[in-house]
């Protein structure tokens, strides 16, 4: 299985490549990650003879700020070291400011999952121990475990809908791709028993929580909140003052809230509006979409204390998103409304207490979804015309907002607790000592 799979993602990355690098030379991350995507890593620290060496494998930003307190864990009580590597340039770049200063924790990129890069990255690192985040599962990167003899867990483990339906229609995919793993521990109980349906071993599977709830949150102070605004560009605002956020939204909707903001200020309701696009590099095209709307507008990667009064603030950079969701009251999330699929994550925006509208295409987060709609937390909408009608009714009920703020801040903390449960799991396996959860 593993020659097939071999040749076949080797035709695939050899088709792929040329656009490839051309995604990567335009964000100006070509040559920062090359010989890492080769594996030929450098600077990799020498084995501490009384340390477990841990892989951790996140994909992206949302990912490495739920491995946080996980990394944040084991780095306190200094019995690992720690080998990070992340998909993406701006995951990177939030985990290099996080441990910057650190030296028990090495951050670089994932290998090409082709044979020899795969293997020069596991001979580089040597780990003791692999973790895989959610439903990282590169066959190759499996089998250089399997023949080192290496434990490889799958952690925080959720498929979307899509993904378990695949499997459905080709379970010896799922079985091939389960059957390298040691231990999967599912976000939820409906997750563990989807693939339970497809591949019945049961013994290694078991719920831990969803990870990304046991994210810290930094809570901004009001004169924080205040300051945040003033360097937006927010000037002229007032305790009534009501700002509206994008969320990691997708081209088409951050029109939806910029309608919604026009429609509220129409109604003499001075409402502003944070973009927080998916993808920085889209700057460009949200300025010209404002610049439509006849609203002024601050950028962020511009400089963060716009002179004037603006109506709009376009969020192009990364890292901040905890701090951006404390400084608005409603949400509209992104990738939910066609063409769009899968969504993007609600956790976040519950753990400020921002009221939420998404549209349908919440598949990759349904559990959590299900679970804020069945508490009456969210305000799903079926079109971008129900989410406007949604987003304005926010709007104009400050009461309903603030008693809602304290029901999602209330949920989240209701349903923290995943963290604990991994860290027992790696106690009990000596991959680290017992941790106490604060």
């Amino acid at each position: 299985m593993i020659a097939c799979y071999r040749l076949l993602f080797f035709l695939l990355f050899l088709v792929g490549l040329p656009a490839h690098v051309v995604k990567m030379w335009r964000r100006g991350a070509l040559f920062d990650t090359w010989w890492d995507r080769l594996g030929l890593y450098r600077n990799i620290p020498p084995r501490h003879a009384h340390k477990k060496r841990v892989w951790l494998q996140v994909v992206s930003v949302g990912e490495a700020h739920a491995a946080m307190p996980l990394l944040q864990s084991l780095c306190d009580h200094d019995d690992c070291q720690l080998f990070v590597t992340t998909s993406t340039s701006t995951a990177k770049a939030v985990l290099t400011k996080q441990f910057l200063d650190n030296s028990s924790v090495w951050i670089g990129y994932f290998p090409y999952d082709l044979f020899w890069f795969s293997q020069q990255a596991w001979r580089r690192i040597q780990p003791d121990w692999a973790l895989l985040m959610e439903s990282e599962l590169w066959p190759e990167h499996l089998y250089q475990a399997r023949c080192r003899s290496v434990p490889i867990w799958l952690i925080n483990a959720r498929h979307s809908m899509k993904t378990v339906a695949r499997y459905k229609c080709y379970p010896w995919l799922a079985t091939w791709l389960y059957s390298s793993l040691d231990r999967v521990y599912f976000t939820t109980r409906d997750q563990l028993d989807a693939i339970c349906s497809i591949v019945p071993d049961v013994k290694r599977f078991s719920v831990m929580g969803q990870l990304k709830l046991d994210v810290m949150i930094s809570r901004l102070s009001v004169h924080q909140r205040h300051d945040y605004h003033q360097s937006m560009g927010f000037r002229s605002i007032t305790p009534n003052t009501v700002f509206l956020m994008a969320a990691s939204t997708w081209p088409g909707e951050e029109a939806v809230v910029l309608d919604v903001v026009q429609a509220l200020r129409d109604r003499a309701i001075d409402a502003r509006a944070v973009l927080v696009p998916r993808h920085a590099e889209r700057r460009a095209d949200l300025s010209k979409l404002v610049s439509q709307y006849d609203l002024s507008y601050s950028v962020r990667s511009h400089g963060m204390n716009s002179a004037q009064d603006c109506v709009v603030h376009i969020a192009d950079t990364t890292g901040e998103m905890q701090q951006l969701c404390q400084c608005v009251d409603i949400a509209l999330v992104g990738k939910s409304f066609d063409p769009h699929r899968g969504g993007q994550t609600p956790i976040e925006l519950a753990a400020c207490g921002v009221s939420m509208v998404y549209g349908p295409q919440m598949t990759n987060f349904r559990e959590v979804c299900l679970d804020l709609e069945s508490h009456g937390l969210v305000r799903p909408a079926d079109t971008t015309q129900r989410a406007i009608s949604q987003l304005i009714w926010w709007a104009e009920h400050a009461e309903d907002r603030l008693i809602n703020r304290q029901q999602l801040l209330q949920w989240y903390e209701n349903n923290r607790g995943g963290l604990a449960v991994l860290l027992r799991a790696l106690a009990d396996v000596g991959v680290s000592a017992p941790h106490a959860i604060g």
